[in-house]
């Protein structure tokens, strides 16, 4: 039987593998001479299936397979900017192991750091610092940064603000994201989200110079 059948989506059966994380089938597939990146009508490749889902196992298979780490799919997305988006962080790990790009952003401009930010994944955002990520605006101009303090996730902006080589401007964007928000946030939850975070960040940016430690 072809290895390589598709159904009408075009998904193949080593789609179907990746998708649920069934490693023994996957890896019987790659040996049967399954194509590793056929797309189906989505562009999505099944290392783009196995990221998005989650399944460590199932990514490694196919990212010692060969398979190609940069995939995009339709709207762009590749497989760490789903890992990142979906806060898979051992998946994150393995695709920044085999050298996916942490810059790759797809149609909106979305970078892997800005989707994790986004969602308040920070064990995903600090895997992505720590390969050297940068704050990359998206098309609108938002950063990882910005996006993280809107949604009030402090310890994601935090490791941002540590890992910014420009301080002063990263402080700038967070004070430009609140005054955007002003007056669409309630006053109680204002009071919550922008005091909480602006006063974390100014202390730990104000005190770096003094010898506190935060």
């Amino acid at each position: 039987q072809d290895p390589n059948a598709a159904d009408d989506a075009g998904d193949t059966a080593l789609h179907a593998a990746a998708l649920f994380g069934a490693e023994r089938c996957l890896k019987l597939l790659l040996e049967a001479g399954a194509d590793k990146d056929r797309a189906n009508s989505h562009g999505e490749t099944p290392v783009l299936v196995a990221a998005q889902s989650g399944w460590l196992g199932s990514t490694r298979l196919l990212l010692e397979a060969s398979c190609a780490v940069g995939a995009r799919r339709s709207d762009g997305a590749t497989p760490l900017l789903l890992a990142a988006q979906q806060g898979h962080t051992e998946v994150v790990d393995a695709l920044l192991q085999s050298r996916a790009e942490t810059g790759s952003a797809n149609r909106r401009g979305e970078t892997a750091l800005l989707l994790a930010a986004q969602r308040g994944h920070k064990d995903a955002v600090r895997a992505l610092l720590g390969a050297g990520a940068d704050d990359l605006p998206r098309k609108d101009g938002a950063t990882a940064l910005s996006l993280a303090t809107q949604r009030d996730h402090l310890h994601v902006a935090l490791l941002l603000l540590e890992a910014s080589a420009d301080k002063d401007k990263a402080l700038k964007d967070f004070t430009a994201a609140s005054r955007n928000d002003w007056l669409a946030i309630p006053a109680i939850h204002f009071g919550r989200w922008h005091f909480n975070v602006f006063e974390i960040l100014v202390l730990k940016h104000t005190t770096q110079g003094l010898g506190f430690r935060v």
